[in-house]
């Protein structure tokens, strides 16, 4: 899983908390002007997998889903 994410963000803090916690492996990458352009991302954190995309805030829920835990 890839968590794009913006410096000083409390949203992306708790989602990488939370993905620390579930014990998933994730790589952080932070979101640029390009990235942000190239993948139309408005808001952060964005949570990929397998070309899945959730925008925002994910629940622990969603994200043990898409997971498969």
């Amino acid at each position: 899983m890839i968590i794009y994410t913006l410096p000083y963000c409390a949203k992306c803090d708790t989602m990488k908390r939370m993905m620390n916690e579930e014990g998933i492996p994730y790589e952080e990458v932070l979101i640029t002007e390009d990235i942000a352009k190239k993948k139309d991302f408005m808001e952060a954190p964005v949570l990929e997998h397998s070309g899945n995309y959730i925008r925002g805030m994910a629940p622990r829920s969603k994200i043990r889903e898409l997971y498969g835990t």
